[in-house]
């Protein structure tokens, strides 16, 4: 059946996969060194869902929805704008951080506080507390992902196996 004008579908799922998995690892990695000490002795699952598995989540999810352009070669784009955009992909990680934790928190201990006034209180303490590392590694992941795009496209068609 021939396709109609667009992109690939199995293209598009590839963008969003690497940079969702790229992010979703350094959001892992970030919160892991910042909790992983506290949650060693805690021995609680929550715990870990809390603060490592929901920040991981929040990343991937921010990767997913807008870090396609960075693995993209077919546009030149400098290293700044990647790196500005992974920053941007990083507090976006944030923002959608906020009231998953919230939700979490309120499943796993219900009836302590609302959950909007939670995700606000979560927010503004991740933007003060590890926003400027969180801007930092998305900047970092942006240019290796920018870089691997680019050295992806460089790669002869006789290597690629057509």
């Amino acid at each position: 059946m021939p396709r109609g004008p667009g992109p690939d579908p199995s293209e598009v799922s590839r963008t969003r996969l690497l940079p969702a998995l790229a992010f979703g690892l350094a959001g892992l990695l970030v919160s892991s060194a910042w909790f992983l000490p506290v949650l060693v002795r805690s021995h609680s699952p929550v715990s870990f869902l809390l603060f490592l598995g929901v920040p991981a989540l929040a990343a991937a999810a921010a990767g997913a929805l807008l870090g396609p352009p960075l693995v993209v070669a077919a546009a030149p784009r400098s290293g700044w704008w990647a790196a500005c955009r992974g920053a941007a992909i990083g507090i976006v990680a944030l923002v959608l951080f906020a009231p998953m934790f919230a939700v979490v928190s309120k499943l796993a201990e219900p009836g302590w506080t609302s959950l909007a006034g939670l995700a606000a209180l979560v927010l503004w303490l991740s933007f003060i507390a590890a926003g400027w590392m969180v801007m930092a590694v998305g900047a970092v992941m942006g240019l290796a992902l920018r870089r691997w795009a680019r050295r992806r496209q460089d790669v002869p068609r006789a290597e690629k196996g057509g």
